[in-house]
């Protein structure tokens, strides 16, 4: 009853296995480490009167993995995923209130491109003087033009307002971070920030070794990790988005050696 019209939530990804999504080792592992304590401790949080919830916030440039490891994630630790998109044409505080009320217990949300939703900082009034300019935020107000009419109360209100469902992970992804109002990403709601840069020479090392794990033993005069380790200093770090690095390999996947030429 929730999705009338439109279709904000999808359910039917395929898992993906963490060690397919290339991002900086110790980013993942953090994420892994982080989650895996807070699903096993319900009752840690249940005992000192803690909402038992999780939110990371994903941000970076696009093609950078943030879809891509919510996937991982959710079938990692085999819960569902749910995928919203708060700018989907339709979407008010109503159908998504609807929406997280129908969540199951223990799940990963995917919020995706908060940033394009309309929800964006919003000052309660012009400050007395330049000083305190985009110091006062916390009137929750749409900010138009929101073609989805979500406003930020409401997002508020169903991420974690009185009887919002405990149990489950929020992951938020933005390209824009800094136009988030403060009180989206505050902690409590977002516990933990994660970028998710362009690749650097260790994503593309990884990306390589990846692509090309079956070529293993049909590359006669390198060995695979000889020829990763000499693709990554080849790709120039930090302008290139992993999806960007995996294209070029994709067109060149049954020949490891001139992916390197």
């Amino acid at each position: 009853g929730a999705r009338g019209e439109f279709d904000p939530i999808t359910v039917h990804r395929p898992a993906r296995n963490l060690d397919s999504v290339s991002m900086e080792a110790a980013k993942k592992a953090s994420m892994v480490t982080d989650m895996t304590t807070y699903l096993a401790s319900q009752k840690w949080y249940a005992d000192r009167g803690i909402p038992w919830r999780r939110g990371y916030c994903l941000y970076g440039p696009p093609g950078t993995g943030k879809t891509s490891i919510a996937c991982a994630l959710a079938g990692h630790f085999g819960i569902a995923l749910i995928i919203i998109s708060l700018s989907t044409p339709g979407m008010s505080d109503a159908s998504l209130q609807m929406m997280f009320d129908a969540l199951p217990t223990r799940c990963i949300v995917l919020l995706e491109d908060i940033d394009s939703a309309g929800i964006k900082r919003e000052r309660v009034a012009e400050p007395a003087d330049d000083d305190q300019a985009g110091r006062h935020y916390g009137v929750y107000r749409q900010s138009p033009p929101n073609p989805a009419n979500v406003t930020l109360s409401g997002l508020l209100n169903a991420i974690d307002g009185v009887g919002a469902h405990e149990g489950r992970i929020l992951l938020a992804t933005t390209n824009s971070p800094d136009s988030l109002d403060p009180a989206l990403v505050r902690p409590g709601r977002i516990d933990m920030k994660i970028l998710f840069a362009y690749a650097s020479a260790e994503v593309s090392e990884s990306l390589f070794l990846h692509i090309f794990q079956d070529t293993e033993g049909r590359t006669p005069h390198h060995g695979l990790a000889a020829l990763a380790n000499k693709f990554s200093a080849l790709i120039p770090e930090d302008q290139l988005s992993p999806a960007e690095v995996q294209n070029f390999l994709l067109a060149h996947r049954n020949d490891p050696e001139e992916a390197v030429e």
